[in-house]
């Protein structure tokens, strides 16, 4: 991997990130195309970035930025073909080849468990919608040329907003969860740390305990937010996938420590096939 100048941002050479694909595999839900370039609000600002031949092109950045935030968000450091070396199955090698260049993301705690609260018995037009109004309600303006986006809101933001606030995002049943979560965070500021500094099976345990984080929500935030590998997400999409693939008995621990984007290999291969790897 090299990173290069330009006059406008940097390039970064030698990577197999494919942009599309990680941003459109469920894993996140800012990141927008427009006449080929993707926009997202991360890291407290709005970045925009281009899928090149050898690797990609982020702009209005500089190296220092790249190396301090950009390689640990878009997991560029990790060679994901390994896991096609340590896993002897025929339909993953299969998937990972349709779905090669798919990276996990590690996004912001708060954000993600937010986002996945939001997820939850939705589809992926109307998560976007109604986390880009609870962005327009309570994050901050930035501006970027001509262009207005709003950032995430912040715990300080949202101390003082009430359920009935939350009403106007029109999130349903879900705002008295982010209701609960905005709760915890108020009187346990140090929880997102907590969840991070436990194993696995204990941080999963910690975040089920906010209303509305079951299991394949919680599964979800380790996965994007706290570099959990070992998870194995189970949407509607991947409970067809893997029924239609592997049968009753399967069981996700064969894929061990690369059970995360295993996961996400398949998500991206039963969405494409449609009908025949299972259709909402």
């Amino acid at each position: 991997m090299e990173f290069k100048k330009h006059n406008k941002g940097i390039i970064i050479e030698n990577t197999d990130i494919s942009l599309e694909r990680t941003f459109t595999c469920g894993q996140c839900f800012r990141w927008h195309e427009s006449a080929g370039k993707w926009f997202g609000i991360v890291n407290g600002k709005c970045a925009v970035l281009s899928q090149l031949d050898n690797g990609i092109f982020i702009e209005n950045t500089d190296i220092s930025e790249v190396e301090s935030f950009w390689v640990r968000y878009l997991d560029l450091n990790t060679d994901y073909s390994c896991m096609l070396t340590d896993i002897n199955d025929k339909f993953i090698k299969e998937a990972a080849e349709c779905g090669k260049g798919i990276h996990i993301l590690n996004q912001d705690p708060f954000e993600t468990v937010i986002s996945f609260i939001i997820s939850s018995n939705n589809n992926i037009k109307r998560i976007e919608k109604i986390i880009d109004k609870f962005c327009v309600l309570y994050g901050e303006p930035i501006k970027y040329k001509s262009q207005i986006f709003y950032s995430f809101p912040s715990p300080e933001k949202l101390s003082s907003v009430t359920i009935e606030d939350l009403a106007e995002l029109k999130a349903g049943f879900r705002d008295k969860y982010i209701f609960d979560f905005i709760k915890i965070i108020n009187s346990e500021p140090s929880f997102l740390k907590q969840v991070s500094s436990l194993d696995t099976d204990a941080a999963k345990k910690e975040l089920m305990r906010v209303k509305g984080i079951g299991d394949k929500v919680s599964d979800c935030i380790l996965l994007f937010a706290f570099e959990r590998g070992e998870v194995f997400p189970k949407d509607i999409w991947i409970k067809k996938a893997v029924k239609n693939i592997y049968g009753d008995d399967f069981d996700e621990h064969i894929f061990g420590k690369y059970a995360g984007i295993a996961q996400q290999y398949i998500y991206y291969y039963a969405r494409l096939k449609g009908v025949e790897y299972g259709n909402d």
